[in-house]
């Protein structure tokens, strides 16, 4: 075996303290970057034989018999006494502030929670029905057996990667195993990965629908820019994964920004890249009107350890809690649901509502043509991701209709999921029963179907074409079928004119231009 490991040579860059530059530490293949530590790839789960840095270097330490190096978390977890209501919660600390860390129970309160203010902010958006309506039947309380959780079935789902809190969070996590498996593959061939940032000026008077249409017209002059290709011809470019993301700052307004995963065969200096790929989105950004983007900011490149760093960040921010604090002062989509929710901030409330709109029909996650089949990976859409139900699910039990609504009604959908986990369906089920008992004797039923014939009644009539059936008579819905077939009649004959003309127009050009029809050729 060649020592050197030639093929597949991965770019590490580690810093110089003297000169203060990137200095490439040459000859190590991206599975040997891995396990020196270089990528911190290294941490995800990479497989069932991998190994994280630290337990590589731990391990090698011990084999020389020398004491493992203790090495402090850059992010501490203390416990806080909270001065509203006296309990005491975790925190973490980061560079940019504070946020709660919360328990998988609080976070499917805080998800449910935060779905109920997208539907007083969106009321007619599909999220607004969302795991609220169901198919038809009955909900069914189901428990995985992989993940020990219990979840709905029979419930009407949006599939919404930007405004639903619920299916984000299950949709971000599919979304992030593909990425790993990518990724893990990928390395495992001694290949190398890039990590890519595209990001431009931004104002705070900008629209978000208009910085979106003018992002998305750049990213197609850069992809079919010279200097691109030139880049994907040296670096033997296979595909790449493209993230969208949008923050809110109180001084600039929207950022809309990707980042790309990119996949390679070759080794390419960053600083290589960044000078053939600069130029190329420069001149985008400038053909698609928007500002001119900085060497400095315009675009970042990366190594796979800040890919694998950001996949493993992809989709836990609801994990995070509420920040007590924005970074940097800016705002994360859900930043703005949070403060909206916990803090009653109208303000931002209706910049999350502006955000749903203006990425409404917008891909957050874009693959390459053909990537996934490279990697085996199944082509599956958001919504069928947050319909997918698990075959292998236990059925503990089912809800009818009426109690549903006394479930939803009372804002218990997380309650019952948590007691059904935790104690089985039988102790939910007696949870339930309680609710429903409340909402029969307190009259809350009886408005929900008062609140239920008035929105239809409403419904009824904006829709000017509309009519109940005791509205119609038999004799309407005759005229009706009449007209109909009237209108049919009139466009066979239309089209029988239609055809008449073409073939007499098509026989005459024939006469004037070919001659005779017996003798064409006027021999």
């Amino acid at each position: 075996m060649n020592n050197n490991h030639n093929s597949g040579l991965y770019q590490v860059l580690e810093r110089d303290n003297s000169n203060r530059e990137a200095k490439p530490q040459v000859g190590l293949s991206a599975s040997h970057a891995l396990l020196e530590g270089h990528c911190k790839c290294a941490k995800a789960p990479l497989g069932s034989n991998a190994k994280s840095s630290d337990t590589f270097l731990a391990e090698k330490r011990e084999s020389k018999g020398v004491e493992p190096k203790k090495v402090s978390p850059k992010n501490d977890v203390s416990e806080v006494i909270d001065e509203k209501t006296g309990e005491i919660k975790q925190v973490k600390k980061h560079a940019w502030g504070e946020t709660e860390v919360l328990t998988p129970e609080q976070m499917l309160y805080e998800k449910f929670a935060l779905q109920g203010s997208v539907r007083k902010l969106l009321p007619e958006s599909r999220t607004a029905k969302c795991t609220r309506l169901t198919t038809g039947g009955e909900v069914a309380v189901l428990k995985s057996i992989k993940h020990n959780k219990s979840h709905y079935g029979g419930l009407q789902t949006c599939g919404s990667v930007w405004s639903c809190p619920v299916c984000s969070a299950k949709v971000s996590s599919r979304r992030r195993e593909e990425t790993l498996k990518a990724m893990e593959m990928h390395l495992s061939q001694g290949k190398s990965i890039y990590f890519i940032t595209l990001t431009f000026p931004h104002y705070k008077q900008d629209s978000l629908v208009d910085l979106r249409k003018k992002q998305s017209e750049a990213l197609k002059y850069y992809r079919k820019s010279y200097e691109f290709k030139k880049f994907v011809k040296e670096s033997g470019y296979q595909g790449a994964i493209r993230a969208l993301e949008v923050t809110f700052g109180l001084s600039n307004g929207w950022h809309p920004h990707t980042h790309e995963i990119v996949f390679c065969d070759n080794r390419v200096t960053f600083g290589s890249i960044k000078q053939k790929l600069f130029r190329a989105w420069y001149d985008a950004c400038v053909k698609a009107g928007l500002p001119k983007p900085s060497y400095k900011n315009g675009i970042d490149v990366k190594g796979g350890d800040k890919a694998g760093e950001y996949v493993n960040k992809y989709g836990s921010e609801l994990a995070l809690g509420h920040a007590k604090k924005a970074r940097n002062g800016r705002y994360s989509p859900y930043d703005l649901l949070r403060a909206y929710h916990h803090e009653s901030d109208k303000q931002l409330g209706a910049k999350f509502v502006e955000f749903s709109e203006g990425m409404k029909g917008s891909r957050q996650l874009f693959w390459s043509p053909k990537l996934k089949s490279k990697f085996g990976i199944n082509e599956m859409s958001d919504e069928d991701i947050a319909r997918m139900q698990e075959d292998s699910a236990i059925d503990q039990g089912r809800i009818t209709l009426m109690k549903w609504r006394a479930v939803v009604r009372y804002q218990h959908r997380a309650t019952v999921l948590t007691l059904a986990q935790k104690h089985g369906f039988e102790v939910a089920s007696q949870f339930i029963d309680g609710l429903f008992s409340k909402y029969v004797s307190s009259g809350d039923c009886a408005a929900d179907d008062e609140r239920k014939r008035k929105y239809i009644e409403k419904k009824n009539r904006n829709n000017s074409h509309h009519q109940s059936n005791s509205e119609i008579s038999l004799a309407d819905k005759f005229n009706q079928v009449k007209e109909a077939l009237n209108r049919n009649e009139n466009i066979k004959k239309q089209d029988a004119k239609r055809r008449a003309h073409i073939e007499k127009s098509t026989m005459q050009w024939y006469f004037e231009n070919m001659g005779d029809i017996d003798n064409p050729f006027n021999c």
